[in-house]
C-alpha cells in the first residue's frame, strides 16, 4: 500500500478589514496547512484552492503566494519537522530577526 506524503504549505493572506495603529498599513498572515498528495505540485494546487476559501471565508485576499515543505516522516508527531525554510542573508542574528520576525508589527502570541 502507497501513502502519499505530507507536504506542509505555506500561503500569505492580507486581510482588508483588521484594525491597524498606521491607518495606511495592512495585516499579512502567513498561514500553513497540512496536506497529504503525490506531489508537490499536487500539494501547492491543493493548497491553494484552499487559500482561496480560507480568503472568501475571512475577509482577506489570498496574495498568490505558496511555498511547500515536503515532510520526511511518515508519521505526524510531537516535534515532527513540519516547515523549514533557508534564507541566506549576510545580516548578524539580532538584525535579521528584526529584519523578518520581530519587527514590532508581529499579532503573535508569546
Amino acid at each position: 500500500m502507497n501513502i502519499e506524503p505530507w507536504y506542509t504549505i505555506k500561503c500569505i493572506f492580507r486581510h482588508l478589514n483588521l484594525d491597524t495603529e498606521d491607518p495606511n498599513a495592512f495585516v499579512y498572515e502567513e498561514r500553513i496547512v497540512l496536506i497529504r498528495a503525490s506531489s508537490d505540485d499536487e500539494a501547492i494546487a491543493l493548497a491553494e484552492k484552499d487559500a482561496q476559501e480560507y480568503a472568501k471565508d475571512t475577509d482577506c485576499e489570498y496574495i498568490n503566494f505558496a511555498t511547500s515543505f515536503h515532510l520526511f516522516d511518515d508519521k505526524v508527531i510531537s516535534f515532527s519537522e513540519i516547515y523549514s525554510e533557508m534564507r541566506e542573508s549576510a545580516l548578524e542574528p539580532n538584525e535579521y530577526l528584526d529584519n523578518y520576525y520581530d519587527t514590532g508589527s508581529e499579532r503573535v502570541r508569546k
